[in-house]
């Protein structure tokens, strides 16, 4: 029996564009920025300098190496595994909001059919208080992306080529 494991290699919260691109660099306004290379501890810390750092909980473990630096993170089938990062909504200022991480997908079969990549809650003790959610369908092997009622999904299939290798994937939302 092998164990499906969801790896994520980091994670960069963007608020909209940069007012100058001549100088920027990938950590230019960013509101949260997560390398998630520490390696040890309960801690995957903020770099963007805003302070919002998280918590890893249900079986979130650090492995080594990831796909760029030192470490990743493993994200196993634990129910409610996550980097728990508080109630601040990344996109309160402009509705604007890029995520962008690495992950490696173990592929379809044991574990959940919605694999979580990154998301956030209104508040903790609501379960339907989602402001958005990234996920991995492993039914489909599609990505899905959730914000406020409204819903878009890749074409199913698209992460089977990738099964076992690091894949860079991104959404973006304006409102």
């Amino acid at each position: 029996m092998s164990k499906k494991s969801l790896y994520l290699m980091f994670v960069v919260l963007v608020l909209g564009p940069t007012t100058s691109m001549t100088n920027a660099d990938i950590t230019s306004d960013l509101l949260g920025y997560y390398p998630l290379d520490e390696g040890v501890g309960g801690t995957a810390e903020d770099m963007s300098g805003n302070g919002h750092d998280g918590i890893l909980n249900n079986g979130v473990t650090w492995i080594s190496p990831g796909f760029i630096g030192k470490g990743a993170i493993n994200v196993d089938k634990t129910a409610n595994s996550r980097i728990e990062l508080g109630t601040w909504n990344p996109a309160e200022r402009t509705g604007q909001l890029s995520l962008a991480l690495w992950i490696r997908w173990a592929g379809e079969g044991a574990g959940p059919v919605q694999q979580g990549l990154i998301g956030k809650r209104d508040a903790w003790a609501d379960t339907n208080a989602m402001m958005f959610i990234f996920q991995l369908n492993s039914a489909s092997a599609s990505l899905q992306f959730f914000r406020k009622g409204r819903y878009a999904s890749s074409p199913e299939g698209i992460m089977t080529p990738f099964i076992g290798e690091w894949a860079h994937v991104a959404v973006a939302f304006d409102g």
